[in-house]
């Protein structure tokens, strides 16, 4: 019963996570500067990202108007900066461990495949290779090249399956305490936080990939209508940032009350409204 009221109550979460925004006092002075930024690559991406992140602070923190002035508009570049910076540092590990252990990665994997697809070809419709030398060609491979390559791909997708729980636990308590080192630093804090509240993030992760449908189907019903295609880049990347943001505020609200952490113990933190 109490898995099927953290759903619920999850999917209620989703769903006013859309119109959220609107129900804020004031939301179309701290609003419009998305409308104007939203044509401009690369910059809507950090302005976005930074935005989000003030915007999961102050829902952490109980704020009466958590939505993020507009007038932080520096603020928002460079925290995003930041956080995509971030980003890309947590994604050079897997990369860093194949270069080190001298594997070739997901290209060097569909090309084996695709040798190994035409090896087999081969010695279907090819009277020349008989079955024994087919065996040692195979063998060979193996033993030489496929393996190899298998060893590649579980080193990226199981560093993947770490990688997101982690990451996003840390990058919330950035979030929340806006302290970088510590945040990142603290392994065994976010560990617990991840095993104590595992079905919450279980769920924020489904629901951030139904956003991602959302948008996709938003996108594409609006540039059928050729009229409103012009509203995409203001109307779907912000829905799914702000949408994505109101979850991970949940999960950021999560992390104040069970770490029982207090304003006054991070002089970093800006909670003004």
């Amino acid at each position: 019963m109490a898995i099927l009221a953290k759903v619920e109550h999850g999917l209620k979460l989703y769903f006013y996570s859309f119109i959220f925004p609107f129900t804020q006092k004031d939301c179309i002075q701290k609003m419009w500067i998305f409308v104007i930024m939203a044509y401009l690559p690369v910059i809507n991406l950090l302005l976005l990202r930074g935005w989000r992140f003030e915007f999961v602070h102050r829902l952490g923190w109980h704020v009466e108007n958590p939505l993020p002035r507009a007038r932080d508009f520096f603020k928002f570049l460079s925290n995003g900066l930041l956080l995509w910076m971030l980003t890309f540092a947590y994604l050079m590990v897997p990369l860093a461990l194949i270069a080190l252990f001298g594997l070739g990665g997901w290209g060097e994997l569909y090309r084996d495949l695709v040798y190994l697809v035409e090896l087999t070809f081969d010695f279907i419709f090819n009277t020349q290779l008989t079955l024994e030398l087919y065996v040692r060609s195979l063998w060979a491979f193996i033993k030489n090249e496929f393996i190899e390559q298998l060893l590649a791909f579980a080193l990226e997708n199981i560093y993947l399956v770490l990688y997101v729980p982690i990451y996003r636990v840390a990058m919330i308590r950035f979030a929340v305490t806006k302290r970088l080192f510590h945040s990142h630093l603290s392994i065994f804090k976010n560990l617990k936080f991840i095993f104590r509240n595992f079905l919450d993030l279980m769920l924020v992760y489904l629901f951030v990939l139904l956003n991602g449908v959302v948008a996709f189907v938003a996108t594409l019903l609006l540039s059928m209508t050729v009229v409103l295609a012009p509203v995409i880049p203001v109307f779907v990347f912000f829905m799914y940032y702000w949408s994505s943001g109101y979850e991970y505020g949940h999960l950021a609200r999560l992390m104040v009350e069970q770490d029982e952490l207090a304003p006054q113990a991070h002089p970093a933190l800006s909670v003004a409204p």
